[in-house]
């Protein structure tokens, strides 16, 4: 407990840290663990036991207790305001959860807030997705295809002097340490044409394509997360230009993944990344 902080941000950007210390201590919390696991099943005649139809993981209910600290009583009920501000049952928001060097989010809804009439007291959340999102490693974020700077000093220009390169097209190798499978987000900026861009999975073949020449300045977005997927060009939704057959890759728990972007034509015109966060069940 002395090394947990946790920190809650609102749609609207309030926030609340707490932790082993004032203004908002942290004292206990649950719900952070496995969540549980719903079976269907049905009885088969002739059969013992059941056979199961189905398994999924349940929401996650979780509870913080916090003490309020404050030098005066009127810093306290300030604290309090401020509390009660942020966990607005009427907005959603986002709990990060920070032990060592290691950090997680969830998305969670207020079931019930602080009550002011006590300066300790048990704030209930609730995760629809019960999922943790690992936030702690900057390696998450994964270069497709990057500007290299060739500018040296002093400058020579030759006839075939280059100022930068954009290195697009290479083999990238990623391993999801999560526990399930998970999505993405891909960001391609287009510095020239490029015809017919696709990111495809190398050893399962799958790809997300699209059937569309772009040009200098055009902007790519694809997420393909669960509850999430979107495809945008320049900020406007453009699925109706994927080719026939794409699919919203993912990430897989339980080998290594190659991945590629590809152009039937520009690929060098491509500055590019992709993003992920590896997904637990508890932490």
């Amino acid at each position: 407990m002395a090394k947990v902080k946790m920190t809650y941000t609102n749609v609207n950007g309030n926030t609340i840290i707490m932790g082993p210390f004032a203004p908002f201590r942290l004292m206990d919390y649950s719900g952070f663990g496995l969540p549980e696991n719903n079976i269907s099943s049905e009885k088969v005649f002739g059969m013992d036991g059941e056979q199961k139809i189905h398994s999924s993981l349940s929401y996650r209910d979780l509870e913080i207790e916090v003490l309020v600290q404050g030098t005066s009583f009127e810093e306290r009920e300030s604290f309090k305001h401020n509390l009660m501000s942020a966990f607005n049952p009427k907005l959603l928001g986002t709990l990060k959860w920070e032990v060592l060097n290691t950090a997680y989010e969830i998305d969670v809804e207020v079931l019930k807030g602080f009550d002011p009439k006590y300066q300790k007291g048990t704030i209930q959340l609730r995760a629809l997705d019960p999922y943790w999102r690992d936030v702690s490693n900057i390696d998450y974020t994964v270069q497709l295809g990057q500007t290299t700077n060739l500018f040296v000093w002093p400058l020579i220009i030759t006839p075939d002097y280059e100022f930068a390169t954009v290195d697009s097209g290479k083999e990238i190798e990623i391993t999801n340490q999560g526990d399930v499978a998970i999505g993405m987000e891909i960001n391609i900026k287009c510095v020239a044409e490029v015809v017919n861009p696709r990111f495809i999975n190398l050893y399962s073949q799958e790809f997300f394509s699209f059937n569309h020449t772009f040009k200098a300045g055009d902007v790519i977005y694809i997420n393909t997360n669960h509850g999430k997927k979107q495809v945008l060009i320049n900020g406007e939704n453009g699925f109706s230009m994927r080719k026939l057959g794409s699919t919203f890759l993912q990430i897989d728990n339980q080998a290594t993944n190659y991945f590629k972007l590809e152009a039937d034509d520009g690929i060098e015109n491509m500055i590019a990344d992709m993003k992920y966060n590896p997904l637990l069940v508890g932490v």
